[in-house]
């Protein structure tokens, strides 16, 4: 590069077109070469800061996604990524890892305004900070794809700023039928339909509209609430607004569509 060139030449004394001519220059000279030179390097130090950078490219969650052979599962699977957008739950502890099942894994769900996707760590010391609903986040990690739903296994994340986390998508059971919304916070109105003993086995429960219907998945926390688990046993008439889930263990992948209330 020009810019390299022309400092070195000068801080040197020696013309490049006459090699045998040796002249001493002055001090004050020397100095303002070498002044020169500490200012180029400082130049090129900065662009490389700034191409390395500029190298972490955010990917939409999207492409990320992207099924263009339409098999159920990401074309760009195990790759490394950097994404960009909004919590749209709080991050979950959830338990049983590690050889005695006694390790914690931390899950959380990220959207931006092309889709959704979860984010997985067993390092729990990465959310320690005090991660929300509503964080404006910036992750980094490798994708996966676990029962069918695509994770991202994270290696950093770090919160951009705080504020209100993505509105719901207003849809119908049978749109959360396939992967259109996968990961991402929907609202669905239609009537609950209970089994009498949800209290005891905590599935079955199902959300019926004038399109099908699809399987809510409620975490054992809900029910240490007595007043939502009563409300819950009357069924009837419901508005749930939860993420977009998945749980198919054999491939094909295009089953096993569920939906996993956040409130």
């Amino acid at each position: 590069m020009p810019i390299l060139i022309s400092p070195l030449r000068q801080v040197s004394g020696v013309s490049a077109d006459v090699p045998s001519v040796s002249r001493r220059e002055p001090a004050f000279a020397r100095g303002h070469s070498n002044g020169r030179l500490l200012v180029s390097c400082f130049a090129i130090v900065s662009l490389v800061v700034a191409s390395a950078l500029g190298a972490e490219r955010i990917t939409p969650i999207q492409e990320v996604l992207r099924d263009n052979d339409g098999n159920f599962v990401p074309d760009r699977l195990g790759e490394t990524f950097t994404l960009s957008g909004i919590l749209s739950c709080d991050p979950i502890n959830v338990g049983g890892f590690g050889p005695d099942s006694a390790e914690y894994a931390t899950i959380v769900n990220l959207q931006d305004s092309t889709g959704g996707i979860v984010l997985f760590t067993r390092n729990t010391a990465l959310f320690s900070s005090g991660f929300k609903r509503g964080d404006s986040v910036q992750a980094r990690g490798k994708l996966s794809q676990h029962n069918g739903m695509e994770e991202l296994m994270l290696v950093e994340i770090r919160r951009l700023g705080s504020g209100a986390p993505p509105r719901p998508r207003e849809v119908l059971t049978a749109d959360l039928l396939g992967e259109r919304y996968s990961g991402q916070l929907v609202r669905v109105a239609g009537e609950l339909v209970v089994p009498p003993d949800l209290l005891d086995k905590k599935r079955g429960l199902v959300l019926r509209d004038r399109s099908g219907e699809i399987p809510v998945i409620v975490s054992d926390r809900f029910f240490g609430d007595a007043q939502f688990a009563d409300r819950l046993l009357r069924g009837g008439k419901a508005e749930v607004v939860g993420i977009a889930g998945q749980f198919c263990k054999d491939p094909p992948f295009n089953s096993g569509y569920q939906l996993v209330p956040i409130d």
